[in-house]
């Protein structure tokens, strides 16, 4: 095996973005390939170290781990140190295999797409630092910053004051929230954002938890601003994501909002349109994966965003672990998305120790890093309905609000808790486990609660197994295999979900991280 590197790099003297490729071995293009008689210079040391992982390494929830790596270049005599004039953060890079210097580069296998943090030179050796395309997703999600030019009433304008959200990111909404407190954008003509896209007809809008009279919705900023109200009404502009109220408020203004079809605001669809949102196009990232994620779990969920700073993993993590998936790119850098379930099914390969390094030995057995260390849970407490307005005491107890919304602005979430005693009976120690969750539904909640139990009540294995690279050279995160082996009770043969990957290119060698 031979390995390619390929990536740009951004030549700060001549301003121009360069091509740079590099290989284990000499090797170039014929004249009818694209791109044609194109060399690869022999000077990778380490074509690639890195580890990719589902999660935070070794758990099986949260948030996913942005993912580190570097490769390595010789440069005994100097040749490469212009690369010290160039920035490559940010810029893409492959990582390809080939089975030999003579094959044709129509046979290579692109073993990694990332991106680039910096490079590193030493007297004798160039290191490119690499990570996954997650990396891409460490950015804030909302472009897009109030103004801060409505400086008086009626200048038909909701893009706050200078000394209030001048180069604040407005709000987005996606999907179902409850109880939050909208941006007053206009404080002259009292016009508040829910989000800067749009929402659905049919909002809930509340002065210290008692709900004002819906008037009218309107096209334009200038009809909202100018309709006719009073006090204890408030009229809609949902084309722009903006309402207004008909006079100052007693309290605290709040709101209950959705956005998106009906049947169409799953963890999938809030994550699918904020990618559209985002400007990725559909190559990016898997519509299969997201079909199949919703047909999972079709249940309402939803998130607000305020006017504060908050990053694209972030946000597409809240909404992914509330029911238990996430999202993690392939080795060709596509977003890939998938819920951690006992994995059932076909396994895509099975090992024994045949291909196992040291015939088997070189496996580990190891506890995972969730709460407790996996240890088998008796009883699991899911967080659900989030509000996002704590509203107690003389704030809205003295108000006219109903009962209902009085115990529901009191609580920032509602709770359901499923238990099996029976659990403790072989594991004296058996966790209570908490997870929190954006869904909206206290069926929805229930459901997801107990489908958790009972992936956690078990008690789960996970190993780490050492292969030579080219065994799991068609491996990714999220894949079922089998491990089967005369030791651990693994006789029979057991599937597993792969929940990392650690990939060292130069030794030829992939540690798989399993869970089952």
């Amino acid at each position: 095996m031979i390995y390619l590197v390929e990536f740009d790099a951004y030549n700060l003297v001549t301003g121009a973005v360069e091509k740079q490729r590099f290989g284990t071995h000499g090797y170039v293009t014929s004249p009818t390939d694209t791109p044609a008689n194109t060399a690869f210079d022999e000077r990778v040391k380490q074509p690639g170290k890195y580890e990719r992982t589902t999660f935070s390494n070794g758990t099986t929830s949260g948030e996913p781990d942005v993912t580190f790596g570097f490769i390595e270049l010789a440069n005994a005599e100097g040749s490469l140190d212009y690369l010290a004039r160039c920035a490559v953060d940010g810029r893409t890079l492959a990582i390809y295999g080939l089975e030999a210097v003579d094959s044709a580069w129509s046979t290579r296998t692109l073993l990694f797409a990332g991106t680039m943090e910096q490079v590193e030179l030493s007297w004798t050796t160039v290191t490119i630092r690499i990570r996954d395309r997650l990396f891409d997703f460490k950015k804030p999600l909302q472009p897009t910053l109030y103004l801060g030019t409505t400086t008086a009433g009626g200048q038909n304008t909701a893009e706050g004051n200078v000394d209030d959200l001048k180069d604040k990111p407005k709000p987005l909404l996606f999907g179902s929230a409850f109880n939050f407190s909208p941006v007053l954008a206009n404080r002259f003509d009292l016009i508040y954002q829910v989000t800067s896209r749009t929402f659905n007809s049919g909002i809930v809008v509340r002065d210290n938890g008692v709900p004002l009279t819906f008037t009218q919705n309107y096209d334009t900023i200038q009809a909202l601003r100018t309709a006719t109200m009073t006090g204890g009404q408030y009229a809609t502009a949902t084309a722009l994501g903006l309402f207004r109220i008909g006079a100052k408020p007693a309290g605290q203004i709040t709101v209950d909002a959705t956005e998106g079809a009906s049947g169409q605001r799953s963890a999938a669809r809030n994550v699918q349109r904020l990618l559209e949102f985002m400007g990725l196009p559909t190559t990016a990232y898997s519509v299969a994966d997201l079909n199949a994620l919703h047909a999972l779990n079709p249940a309402d969920i939803g998130i607000w965003i305020g006017a504060g700073e908050a990053e694209r993993l972030e946000i597409i993590s809240q909404l992914l672990d509330g029911i238990g998936a996430t999202c993690v790119p392939d080795r060709l850098g596509v977003l890939r998305f998938f819920r951690i379930d006992a994995p059932t099914g076909n396994a895509l390969v099975e090992y024994d120790s045949s291909y196992i390094l040291d015939r088997g030995a070189g496996i580990e057995r190891v506890v995972t890093n969730d709460e407790g260390r996996g240890l088998p849970a008796k009883k699991l407490t899911l967080e659900y309905g989030y509000n996002y307005t704590v509203q107690t005491g003389t704030q809205i107890s003295n108000t006219a609000a109903t009962e209902a919304a009085k115990a529901f602005a009191g609580e920032e979430w509602r709770t359901v808790v499923v238990k099996d005693d029976t659990v403790a009976t072989a594991f004296l120690m058996a966790q209570e486990l908490t997870f929190q969750s954006l869904l909206v539904n206290a069926a929805d909640a229930q459901a997801e609660a107990t489908r958790r139990l009972n992936l956690y009540k078990v008690k789960r294995d996970r190993y780490r197994v050492p292969l030579k690279t080219e065994y799991a050279d068609n491996i990714n995160l999220g894949d079922i295999v089998s491990l089967r082996l005369n030791r651990f009770g693994l006789n029979a043969g057991k599937k597993f979900l792969v929940i990392g990957m650690e990939e060292d290119f130069a030794n030829g060698t992939t540690i798989l991280d399993i869970y089952g």
